[in-house]
């Protein structure tokens, strides 16, 4: 997939891609993101290293999006065979299958997900942390970002 993505770029003439073939808990590039998309990457999601590489490699701000395969309703336990079969051949643990966008919250300030595919999917969005929060690191992941508080009647958070 490197080699297909790296012929394109250079039928372009792209010069703001970096090839980096590495295991996200690993990579190391000198440049700060605008903007991650983690699509299909369940393993990634559930390990807290790679994502605390993966987001100190992002500027404050940045935007987040994140997609794949997520268990059904327990009731509708048909629909999550076909769930288990499409995707236990790329995944090294369903652990944390029924919500696997839970540890982007640490890393987003305004984590919003939507449910797809008969609610055998997802689509998570979001922004990083402000300048405030620390560079998360793999030793020091950031503490997550607490809801904002009620608003009073007849405001709005516009």
């Amino acid at each position: 997939m490197l080699d297909k993505a790296m012929q394109r770029v250079a039928q372009r003439g792209w010069d703001n891609v970096i090839p980096v073939n590495a295991a996200a808990a690993e990579f190391d590039v000198a440049v700060s993101a605008d903007a991650v998309l983690l699509c299909a990457t369940h393993d990634v999601l559930r390990s807290p290293s790679a994502l605390a590489n993966v987001f100190r490699h992002l500027r404050p701000g940045a935007r987040v999006a994140a997609t794949g395969g997520k268990w059904a309703a327990p009731w509708l336990w048909p629909l999550n065979l076909l769930v288990y079969q499409v995707h236990a051949p790329y995944v090294s643990s369903f652990d944390g299958f029924d919500r696997p966008w839970s540890n982007l919250q640490a890393h987003c300030r305004d984590l919003h997900v939507r449910r797809i595919g008969w609610d055998t999917g997802f689509l998570a969005t979001g922004t990083t942390a402000t300048p405030s929060r620390p560079t998360p690191t793999p030793g020091n992941p950031p503490a997550p970002t607490p809801a904002p508080g009620p608003m009073p009647a007849g405001r709005s958070r516009g």
